[in-house]
């Protein structure tokens, strides 16, 4: 496909820190084989977005036909460590609030919620 051509050529022409490890060239192809979590990220927070941006430009030579359809698309995917921050802050409120009711001066009606969550779980 258009996009996935191009994603090659961005692997393989752009200039990168040596810190920084960069996916196999023939991503996307069985042959590259499975992806690293590293890789993953690389790949979508500085090789997609920077080989999308010359498919979607209006006056770039690589201008993909469906470049007006992408972006909302994309949207809603672009929105990475969203779900993370969420969970992380799931976790964060209800260890706090196990703590609470753990204390030894916690009211009566929390009391009575732990006996309760104690049981479920």
């Amino acid at each position: 496909s258009e996009v996935l051509q191009r994603l090659h050529r961005v692997i393989s022409e752009l200039v990168i820190p040596a810190w920084v490890g960069k996916p196999p060239r023939d991503v996307g192809l069985p042959k590259a084989g499975t992806l690293k979590a590293d890789h993953w990220r690389t790949l979508f927070s500085i090789y997609l977005p920077l080989a999308l941006l010359s498919l979607w430009h209006k006056d770039s030579p690589l201008k993909s036909n469906s470049a007006e359809k992408m972006p909302s698309v994309l949207e809603t995917a672009l929105h990475a460590g969203q779900s993370e921050k969420t969970m992380l802050y799931g976790f964060n409120t209800g260890a706090s609030f196990r703590q609470w009711l753990l204390r030894p001066d916690s009211p009566p009606l929390l009391a009575y919620c732990l006996k309760l969550l104690d049981r479920t779980y």
